[in-house]
């Protein structure tokens, strides 16, 4: 435990959480400024870790988790992820002298051959690079697990409750991937775990065939809309109960915490935009479906893989309001923006993948020809394109 004598006046403590290597992560009971020591910046928040019992040496959440996903345990200030294999130099490919010039040009015809061959072979190892990591399996790996489908935890002084889907077979010594799903407004968890109307989690899990842990948390009536269930996300409140979530289950599950996503439909998907914003480094994809950005966005300065669809006659959440989200990720993600706007045909849908993005991170956007809905169709098709479109976007990180 950091050594309360040299914790500053103003940071109250409210709660510990428990040791993490040289890392202890702390709630404050207000909001209060301080300067994060990995990233550099001044940050604003409640959440706070410390390095080596010194509160002097403090850590934002965001670089917090990061630390935690990737073990960088001794990792000194200003660090950054390492290199994606990109190759930084021109290949070296000579030229063979024919003794005619009929040889020489055919030579040189097989030269540009080889080059082409080796620069495709380049590309592919590049984005295989830019895709695939180490798996960083969580501390849970060989334990028994001790939470059940049904579990409530507090947070922020709340009791607040998740469902937990494991895959069949489940084998605590295989790091799965982690998906958070987060139901729309006046829905819950039950709802989203058991299907109701629709297949349980848009159809997902089956596509996944077993390599996913699935969680879906219920919101909260405080700051949602019409008193429902929802994800107002006051304070950033409900990201903290998503990051509570994934504490209790790092310490009793097997996955890999370089494989964390997030998708939800409506107000699901704008808490998992906010996500996206407040926590790039923790997780590493998220998919938003039909949203706005009512959950808010505490950070949205760095860049994460995204996913969106939306409905160009959407009566809830409007077309236009969901671009702005879109944008916000194409810009960071040094993506190559689309103009003019690409339109859905008729009872259809355009996709785009963007071009230019670092491939670390891809956008892709579908735009389709229908109103409020996760499981959109096209015209004349048999079921809804969303559990192939969100399985092969979350899918290719390996």
């Amino acid at each position: 435990m950091a050594d309360s004598k040299d914790k500053p006046t103003d940071f109250d403590v409210v709660k510990e959480y428990p040791q993490r290597g040289h890392l202890q992560q702390f709630r404050l009971a207000k909001v209060t400024t301080f300067m994060c020591d990995r990233c550099s910046k001044q940050k604003t928040a409640k959440l706070v870790a410390v390095k080596h019992g010194d509160w002097n040496v403090l850590v934002c959440n965001g670089c917090y988790g990061w630390l935690l996903a990737n073990n960088r345990g001794t990792e000194a200030k200003g660090a950054v992820q390492g290199d994606t294999g990109r190759p930084r130099g021109k290949e070296g490919v000579q030229k063979r002298k024919g003794r005619s010039g009929e040889k020489q040009g055919l030579a040189q015809g097989n030269n540009k051959v080889e080059q082409t061959t080796i620069k495709m072979r380049l590309l592919l190892a590049i984005l295989l690079l830019a895709t695939t990591t180490l798996a960083a399996p969580s501390p849970g790996c060989g334990k028994t697990p001790t939470l059940k489908a049904n579990n409530t935890i507090t947070t922020n002084g709340k009791q607040r409750y998740f469902i937990l889907n494991l895959p069949a077979n489940y084998n605590n010594t295989h790091p799965y991937r982690l998906i958070f799903t987060f139901h729309a407004l006046g829905g819950s968890g039950t709802q989203l775990s058991q299907g109701g109307a629709g297949a349980a989690y848009w159809g997902i899990p089956p596509a996944a065939n077993n390599t996913a842990i699935f969680i879906s948390p219920n919101g909260q009536t405080a700051g949602s809309v019409g008193n429902l269930m929802g994800w107002g996300n006051r304070n950033n409140e409900d990201v903290v109960f998503v990051d509570d979530i994934l504490s209790s289950l790092s310490s009793d599950l097997c996955f890999d915490t370089n494989l964390v996503f997030s998708t939800g439909f409506s107000y699901g998907g704008a808490i998992s935009y906010a996500i996206a914003c407040a926590r790039p480094k923790v997780f590493r994809a998220v998919a938003v479906m039909s949203s706005n950005p009512i959950s808010g966005c505490e950070g949205g300065t760095e860049p994460i893989a995204y996913y969106h669809q939306q409905g160009t006659k959407d009566q809830a959440l409007p077309f236009r309001g969901a671009l702005p989200m879109r944008d916000r990720y194409v810009k960071l993600n040094g993506c190559k923006a689309v103009v003019p706007e690409p339109e859905p045909p008729a009872g259809g849908r355009v996709k785009v993948v963007y071009e230019g993005c670092d491939a670390r991170y891809p956008v892709t956007w579908i735009a389709f020809d229908g109103d409020h809905t996760p499981t959109p169709r096209d015209a004349g098709g048999v079921g809804s394109f969303t559990t192939g479109e969100i399985w092969g976007f979350f899918g290719q990180f390996k």
